[in-house]
């Protein structure tokens, strides 16, 4: 899909999870674009922060991208992740990875911006303390 879209002036950092570099360099492979395999990333929020667009699976990473702001792609990859990314779309949040949403978001600053405010709106970040707070009866 990635080589159906023009990334000449685009940096891409692929944040690795269990996949082996060999299936990740094969993978891009076919991009014109420069492009960095990460692994065992300590500063996520530092990094995340300095993306102008994120494609992420449908997981529990989708909440720290709202959270911090940054507009996002998914990409169901489990069964799991299906209902977090339909809502996510429906929301207007993040649209399920198409080349068409793909094109759409990079060339339009206005629809990311959109999706950072949305995601903002949608998690504030007190998630921990809210479910401790329940532990505790400590509500506030």
């Amino acid at each position: 899909m990635l080589k159906n879209v023009a990334l000449e002036k685009t940096y891409i950092r692929v944040l690795a999870g269990s996949m082996q570099d060999a299936v990740m360099q094969k993978a891009f492979s076919t991009l014109r674009a420069p492009f960095e395999i990460l692994r065992n990333v300590r500063d996520m929020p530092s990094l995340l922060l300095d993306t102008d667009l994120c494609i992420s699976a449908a997981g529990s990473t989708c909440w720290e991208l709202c959270c911090l702001g940054v507009p996002f792609l998914t990409l169901t990859v489990a069964e799991n992740q299906e209902h977090a990314a339909k809502r996510l779309s429906d929301a207007g949040i993040a649209p399920s990875l198409t080349l068409d949403s793909l094109k759409f978001f990079m060339n339009d600053p206005q629809a990311r911006a959109q999706s950072s405010s949305e995601g903002m709106a949608l998690v504030d970040g007190w998630g921990t303390q809210k479910i401790l707070s329940c532990f505790t009866g400590n509500y506030t």
